[in-house]
């Protein structure tokens, strides 16, 4: 083990000055971090350990804070986009979450791993809390909502993009049907990737554009026919997201055999697209908090 040095023993120093100290049950802890925040329109809290009790306590609290004290109104989390919504339906209290009983509930679509990230006692313990505060909001818009900005759903997303065209547009399901059927003679993704980067079938890139093509023309026009954020242009805008997934996470995919920092890139611009769809749709006032593993 390497001894301290002059340079380490300084970076030491430099830490115990500017770190803030962080107590289970005690509030004023958070107050020099929430007022650091200033006017921020974006807030990242994360960590290294990908499931420390500790951790996800302090997040929850801080960001519990930065909803009550500075109108943070959304939770994006690195996180898969379809199961995230699941809990954002049931948070913001739709409709459509009708047959979700409760927080415990609300998280069972976090099935791949690790699903402990997400389907912990301090997450259900959150979305309770957040839950209770926006049934106190009357005004949709102003109620926090909780996603998940990664792009690893490439099977659900698919299977999301279809139910909406199902239901809302049943001429351009089929075609859409067909254009996914590219991606039903793998087994996995990981199939897939190594075909597709090594040629010994054809991937399905363009595939997945001509359906995000249909999918942004869609979304367009149910915009232009919704000036007011109601759960129709909501469950359009997540279907659009849903189909953005599909094209990134076959590139990811495609590219993930061929080493390098290409498929960390791929995912770290779509996390970053996503959150900007987030605010964009939401608004110039909206303000996001993004929670890291």
């Amino acid at each position: 083990m390497a001894g301290v040095t002059k340079t380490n023993t300084k970076a030491l120093h430099l830490i115990q000055q500017c770190a803030q100290r962080l107590r289970s049950n005690t509030p004023t802890d958070y107050d020099q971090i929430i007022a650091a925040v200033g006017d921020a329109r974006v807030v990242m809290i994360g960590e290294a350990s990908h499931g420390s009790h500790e951790f996800y306590s302090h997040r929850a609290e801080i960001t519990k804070r930065l909803i009550k004290e500075k109108g943070f109104t959304i939770i994006a989390c690195e996180a898969d986009w379809p199961p995230a919504y699941r809990v954002n339906r049931w948070v913001k209290g739709f409709s459509s979450a009708s047959n979700i009983k409760d927080a415990d509930d609300a998280l069972k679509e976090f099935t791949r791993f690790p699903a402990w990230m997400w389907r912990n006692t301090v997450v259900v313990d959150f979305i309770t809390w957040l839950r209770k505060h926006n049934d106190n909001i009357n005004e949709s818009k102003k109620k926090t909502g909780f996603f998940g900005i990664d792009l690893y759903s490439l099977q659900s997303s698919r299977e999301e993009v279809l139910k909406y065209l199902d239901k809302n547009a049943p001429d351009l399901a089929a075609e859409a049907r067909k254009c996914y059927g590219c991606f039903e003679r793998y087994s996995d993704e990981q199939e897939y990737g190594y075909c597709a980067a090594t040629k010994l079938r054809p991937g399905c890139e363009k595939e997945a554009i001509e359906v995000l093509k249909q999918m942004l023309d869609l979304h367009a026009k149910t915009m232009s026919e919704h000036k007011t954020h109601d759960a129709e242009s909501e469950a359009s805008f997540y279907a659009m997201e849903n189909a953005k997934i599909v094209r990134e996470a076959e590139k990811y995919y495609r590219h993930m055999f061929e080493g390098g920092e290409i498929t960390w890139n791929i995912r770290d611009t779509h996390m970053c697209d996503c959150l900007q769809d987030l605010l964009k749709y939401n608004g110039p006032e909206t303000k996001a908090v993004i929670w890291v593993k």
